[in-house]
């Protein structure tokens, strides 16, 4: 099995990573800003699911698939830009609704369980998360001591467990920031603009990544 060691290495290793600002963590502070602490959380927890499926699929090996094959890599990473830059657009969209409709702003708050799905679907198809657990987990792997099936589970699920409550503290912290950006209707067109510009960045930069 790990040994305590090794595991204390990946709890350091995995907290940097997980503090350090990057797609996901900019996607959880983003929605809370736009809806609030409970939509921040909601979103972490879709993205934990999804990177559950990345790790089931690191353990059974699928995630070489990826690694190794260019086409599989542009299938999902397309889609995943895709998806990004539809929540963009349909942000934008909705703004422009409103205000035909009313000069004054008044937002339509997605559903949780919206919210949710669009955190699994952000994860599980960006390839990188799945390249990420492919290259980072084996670092701590040890062939000699025990299955190493149940040596990447148990690594990936303290990993999940790492991330979300890091993203579930900057929900926190971003949605308090939001609630008082809330008090005009400028203030939450700003919201809504920068929360749809978000989106197509994230999009944009998936669309651009690479398997390397």
């Amino acid at each position: 099995m790990i040994s305590y060691s090794t595991f204390l290495g990946f709890m350091l290793a995995t907290f940097l990573l997980n503090i350090t600002p990057g797609p996901d963590m900019i996607y959880v502070s983003t929605r809370s800003i736009q809806q609030g602490t409970k939509t921040g959380i909601i979103s972490s927890f879709g993205i934990a699911t999804g990177q559950v499926v990345h790790i089931i699929a690191a353990a059974l090996g699928m995630s070489a698939i990826l690694a190794k094959s260019t086409l599989a890599f542009n299938i999902l990473k397309y889609t995943g830009a895709a998806y990004l830059v539809y929540l963009g657009v349909t942000t934008f969209m909705k703004n422009s609704k409103e205000k035909e409709v009313d000069h004054v702003i008044s937002l339509k708050n997605d559903s949780l369980f919206k919210i949710f799905f669009q955190g699994v679907l952000t994860s599980v198809f960006n390839p990188k998360v799945a390249i990420f657990f492919l290259s980072f987990l084996p670092q701590f792997i040890n062939g000699n001591a025990g299955n190493t099936v149940v040596q990447i589970l148990i690594l990936g699920v303290y990993f999940i467990f790492s991330s979300t409550t890091v993203s579930i503290i900057i929900s926190i912290i971003t949605g308090k920031t939001g609630s008082l950006l809330k008090g005009t209707s400028k203030s939450k067109l700003w919201l809504e603009r920068t929360t749809g510009t978000v989106f197509l960045l994230l999009g944009l930069k998936l669309a651009l990544s690479t398997q390397k």
